[in-house]
C-alpha cells in the first residue's frame, strides 16, 4: 500500500495561518493508496469529510491519521473536499480517487 503523506504546517508566528503541503491529492484505488495526515511540530489537528468521504472513516486526527484505501469507485472528475482544523486555521483541501 503506497502511502501519500499530507503534512499540516502550523502557523509559524502570530498573524500567520496554518497550511497543508498538498492542496489536491490523487489517491489510486488500484494501487491501494492511502493518505496519512501529520502535523509538523506535533500539534493537534482534525481532518473532517463533512459531505461525503471516499474512505471508510469521516474523521482523522493524531493517533487515527491514516485513511485506509478508498471505498468508492475511481472518478478523476469527482473531488472530495475535506476540512482541516489546525492551530486556529480552517483549510479546505481536496482528494480525488483515481484507478
Amino acid at each position: 500500500m503506497p502511502k501519500i503523506t499530507v503534512t499540516i504546517s502550523p502557523a509559524r508566528r502570530l498573524g500567520c495561518k496554518a497550511s497543508v503541503d498538498k492542496e489536491k491529492v490523487k489517491v489510486s484505488q488500484g494501487k491501494g493508496d492511502y493518505v496519512e495526515w501529520k502535523c509538523a511540530g506535533k500539534k493537534n489537528f482534525v481532518v473532517a469529510f463533512t459531505k461525503e468521504t471516499p474512505f471508510k472513516e469521516w474523521y482523522f486526527y493524531p493517533g487515527k491519521n491514516r485513511s485506509g484505501p478508498p471505498t468508492v469507485d475511481p472518478d478523476s472528475q469527482k473531488q472530495y473536499k475535506y476540512t482541516v482544523l489546525a492551530d486556529g486555521t480552517v483549510l479546505d483541501p481536496i482528494v480525488i480517487i483515481i484507478a
